[in-house]
């Protein structure tokens, strides 16, 4: 038994598509931060004002987890094709990984040091912690998809 087993079942993404699309517009964002993930990397400013060993071991986490994301997000949509299931289960895996980094991170993000003139860490934690729900109930409508695959 997994303990994705546990989640609740919903019948529709946002009360108003189906899971499938729904499914999709989610592995599809997740290819999108990727894009995101590398242009915040690359030319980002705003991170310069967070110091210290702890933020760069969370920013090279986060690198890791959005490829692997982003490897299985692909793998789910050509198995939403195909209508395999089981490409459901390692993005759902990897996904929950990557939430469990998320409120890490964030709650490291809330005790980082700041530079002078710059804004507290602790906003960009918070706000983290914040889009962990998002991210869960993401989780949520990829299991119940998941769920509705299998009875296909």
């Amino acid at each position: 038994m997994s303990f994705l087993d546990g989640l609740p079942h919903v019948e529709t993404c946002c009360f108003c598509c189906s899971l499938k699309i729904g499914s999709i517009i989610i592995a599809g964002l997740r290819v999108l931060n990727l894009v995101e993930v590398i242009l915040f990397f690359f030319s980002s400013d705003s991170f310069e004002c967070v110091t210290g060993l702890m933020v760069t071991i969370i920013t090279w986490i986060n690198v890791v987890f959005t490829v692997a994301l982003v490897l299985t997000a692909i793998y789910f949509l050509f198995g939403i094709v195909k209508g395999w299931p089981d490409t459901a289960v390692w993005f759902m895996y990897v996904s929950a990984l990557f939430l469990i980094f998320e409120v890490v991170g964030g709650i490291s993000l809330c005790f980082a040091e700041p530079k002078e003139d710059c804004p507290p860490p602790w906003i960009y934690g918070v706000s983290t912690i914040f889009s962990c729900l998002l991210e869960l109930y993401f989780l949520i409508v990829i299991k119940s998809y998941h769920r509705v695959m299998l009875l296909r």
